[in-house]
Parts: C-alpha cells; sequence; structure tokens
C-alpha cells in the first residue's frame, strides 16, 4: 500500500508524520521541507495551520488520544486512565483566550471598578525586563488590581528601582548568595491598603512565598505569589506548599499566583512517578 504526498511516494513501513487535523502525511525526515507546520509540539498541514486555534495546551494529545480510541494514529492498546488533573488542566488551557492589548482594553473598558484582578508575570530579572513589563501594563485602560512576579533577583532593599505608578510595592527576600532564579514581589493598586502575612511568607530552598491581606475590602482577601525554584526538592515544596495551605485565613476570599515549575507530563524519578499535584480549595 502507498500514499503520496508532493508526489513523493510513502511505502508501508517508513515513518511519516500526519496532519493532526486532517488525513495529510508526508515522510518524517522529510517534514522540514514538505507543507507542514508544527503548533504546540503537533503537526499540521499548511491549509489547516491557518484555521487551527493556537493555544498552549500540551495535554491536548493525551486527552484526545484516550478520547479517540478508533484514531488510527494511536496504538496503544490499554493507554490506562488518565488521571483527573490532565483532563482539568487540559480543560483550563483550551478554555484560555488571547487578547492583543486594543481586544483587552475594548473588553475591560466598562469593567465594574470593584472588580478584583490579577496579573502575574515569571519576568526573568527586574534589571533585564522590568522597564519593558512596566511599559506593556501601561497600555492597559483597565489597571491590575495586583500585579505578581516571579525571578525579581531583587532584593526588598533594592525594590525602590523597580516601581509602577498607582502601585504599592512588597517584596520578599532572596534566597541567600542567590543572584539569579530567585525572588517574589507583589504590586498593589493603591486604591487598597494590605499588610503583609509574615507568617506564610519565607524563603527557602524549596519555596519562596510572599502574601499579603488586603483590609478596606468588604471582605478581606489575601493574594499571594509563589515561586519553586526547580532545582529544590520537589517533595520539600509539597510539603511546605501544604502547610501555607493549611495555614490560609478560613475567612478571606484567598488568591494565589505563582510559577510552580512543575512538568505533569514529565516521569523523571525525581519527581516521582507518581506524581503527587498541588492542589487547594479556595474561595
Amino acid at each position: 500500500k502507498q500514499w503520496y504526498q508532493r508526489r513523493v511516494a510513502i511505502t508501508a513501513g517508513q515513518a511519516t508524520t500526519e496532519c493532526y487535523k486532517c488525513d495529510k502525511i508526508a515522510h518524517t525526515k522529510c517534514i522540514n521541507v514538505s507543507d507542514f507546520v508544527r503548533i504546540e509540539s503537533l503537526d499540521y498541514c499548511v491549509p489547516c495551520s491557518k484555521i487551527v486555534d493556537r493555544k498552549y495546551n500540551p495535554y491536548k494529545i493525551l486527552v484526545d488520544s484516550h478520547q479517540s480510541s478508533d484514531d488510527p494514529r494511536f496504538y496503544d492498546e490499554d493507554p490506562g486512565a488518565l488521571p483527573d488533573f490532565i483532563h482539568n488542566a487540559s480543560n483550563i488551557l483550551q478554555s484560555c483566550k488571547s487578547f492583543s492589548t486594543t481586544q483587552f482594553n475594548d473588553l475591560t473598558q466598562n469593567l465594574d471598578k470593584n472588580t478584583f484582578s490579577s496579573y502575574f508575570l515569571n519576568i526573568d530579572g527586574n534589571q533585564t525586563n522590568f522597564d519593558q513589563v512596566a511599559f506593556e501594563l501601561s497600555q492597559f485602560k483597565s489597571p491590575f488590581s495586583v500585579i505578581g512576579f516571579a525571578e525579581t533577583n531583587t532584593s526588598p532593599s533594592l525594590s525602590h528601582l523597580y516601581q509602577i505608578t498607582d502601585y504599592t510595592s512588597y517584596y520578599q527576600d532572596t534566597y541567600p548568595e542567590k543572584h539569579k532564579g530567585t525572588g517574589v514581589a507583589l504590586y498593589l493598586h493603591h486604591m487598597f491598603n494590605a499588610v503583609v502575612i509574615d507568617s506564610l511568607s519565607d524563603t527557602t530552598e524549596n519555596l519562596e512565598s510572599l502574601f499579603i491581606k488586603i483590609t478596606n475590602t468588604e471582605r478581606p482577601i489575601t493574594v499571594g505569589a509563589i515561586y519553586r525554584p526547580p532545582n529544590g526538592s520537589y517533595d520539600g515544596f509539597l510539603t511546605e506548599l501544604e502547610l501555607i495551605k493549611e495555614s490560609l485565613p478560613a475567612q478571606d476570599t484567598v488568591y494565589i499566583m505563582g510559577d510552580f515549575n512543575v512538568d505533569l507530563l514529565n516521569e523523571n524519578p525525581a519527581v516521582g512517578k507518581k506524581k503527587k499535584v498541588p492542589t487547594a480549595t479556595l474561595r
């Protein structure tokens, strides 16, 4: 049996790559010179690539393969049930939408000023990227209530160098003797008053956290920024995160932002084959 793509014969048994959306195929060894495009780790023919709704969702291919047992592209006879968190993560990412700055401003122009909103980014160093991020944030017509950063590489003593107009900044200590890949910060809009929750804020080799309590809202709001250094202990991170969860104020509305550095698709023994996933039920 043979298939043809661009007049080049493909013989059964040869490695092939198939468009994820339609039935077009090509020699895998020729994929770089054929009319195929890779989007989010999946291969598409050029026509299909133009109509694909581009989203970051590395779990989609796993979920699709389990939901389409008759799909000839998947040959595992007993793939087993996927963990719920894979389905949940895929659903969340698949529901996400991207907007240009103009589209976002149009969407939020009539937003109630009392609506609480948040923005989080791994800034990968204030010294390198803060000015650009601050400029991008200034383009939004509706300011975020709170802004969180990870990997600021900035100690509280230098936080005055990195200020955002109309915001109060809160910086956590960086890890001792570490100059890159450390430091979390929160910026709170000046319409709110807050205090740092010292009991929830700490810097260890496994987890960096900073929590504040907003006091001038109808119901108190606790906001936290969390960062997991990838070279720390994953089990240690889970233990420390569980302690934070157990200590969260039950009467508050709680928002947690962060970069957990957890690859749910990675079966690295260092993380554990039966991976525990950090979860929380928050109000």
